[in-house]
């Protein structure tokens, strides 16, 4: 027994590093996750700033061509970087992280992507219904592109101003997920979800709808056409679809949510402004201003 347990013992000793040796590599461990959190931080925040400052410029030149064609001409015409702009911000992810992320807190992965998968199927859905029914629908019924951008922009207008003035509002708590008697979690049916609140009107709100008949109907005047348009639509589409799949760990990054509120807070006030530079545009193209 004791040539057994002497057998043993010295084996256990080299296994063992002694105390110095743990205390060295804890420390250079938490030094390698310091520095790679700070670099981290600093890709992230690189990467929102290039993005504010690109998206702040390219809805700046997007307003003021809006503004000027529309003057000039009494028709407007837009660049497939400037329906891009809209369809970004009016359809876009930027918007749809935070409620998606709300919608979906404690819930399985699994459930999470089923969840966009289906929710980007009804968007893509009723968006195509929109190209195709909603255009002919607005030239049966005698709705001038003039009276479609002006309705477009009152509602961009609201929602815009809804959204910034709600940031001076206290935050809501979010539900916890419902569980059964049993105390496992009850699945909400993911089809009813996708549709309603997810695919409209997160996804597919009610000014894009709007933006995207009125681009549908100008693209005779410009070069891209149809195909331009349900192309950039298609990039806006599956733009949602990563964020939403990867919602939870972009938002872990150091400062993300920071910088995204910060954008938002930005991005809010540029939609006030592009709905009010929408219904100056409109009312010139229908004649009641000079310029039309």
């Amino acid at each position: 027994m004791d040539s057994e347990g002497a057998g043993v013992m010295p084996q256990e000793k080299t296994l063992t590093p002694s105390y110095p040796d743990r205390k060295q590599n804890v420390e250079s461990d938490t030094k390698r996750i310091r520095w790679d959190a700070v670099i981290r931080t600093l890709v992230a925040l690189t990467m929102m700033a290039l993005v504010i400052g690109m998206g702040t410029a390219w809805a700046q030149e997007a307003a003021n061509t809006t503004g000027q064609t529309a003057a000039a001409s009494g028709k407007l015409h837009f660049g497939l970087d400037q329906v891009f702009i809209f369809l970004f911000v009016t359809l876009g992810p930027l918007k749809l992280l935070g409620p998606f992320v709300t919608m979906t807190m404690g819930y399985p992965d699994d459930f999470k992507h089923k969840l966009a998968i289906q929710g980007t199927i009804y968007a893509t859905i009723g968006a195509l219904v929109a190209v195709f029914l909603g255009s002919n629908m607005m030239k049966s019924w005698g709705v001038s592109t003039g009276a479609l951008l002006i309705s477009a922009g009152i509602v961009l207008y609201l929602v815009a101003l809804q959204a910034v003035m709600n940031q001076f509002s206290p935050a809501q708590a979010v539900p916890a997920p419902v569980s059964s008697p049993s105390g496992e979690k009850v699945m909400p049916d993911v089809s009813t979800l996708a549709f309603a609140p997810l695919a409209f009107p997160t996804i597919i709100t009610p000014y894009g709808v709007a933006i995207l008949i009125t681009l549908v109907t100008l693209r005779d005047s410009a070069e891209y056409g149809l195909v331009g348009i349900l192309g950039v639509l298609l990039v806006v589409l599956l733009l949602n679809v990563v964020a939403m799949l990867f919602a939870e760990r972009l938002l872990k990054f150091p400062y993300v949510s920071t910088a995204l509120g910060i954008f938002g807070a930005v991005l809010g006030i540029l939609q006030v402004a592009l709905g009010v530079q929408a219904i100056i545009a409109g009312i010139r193209m229908v004649g009641i201003l000079p310029g039309g």
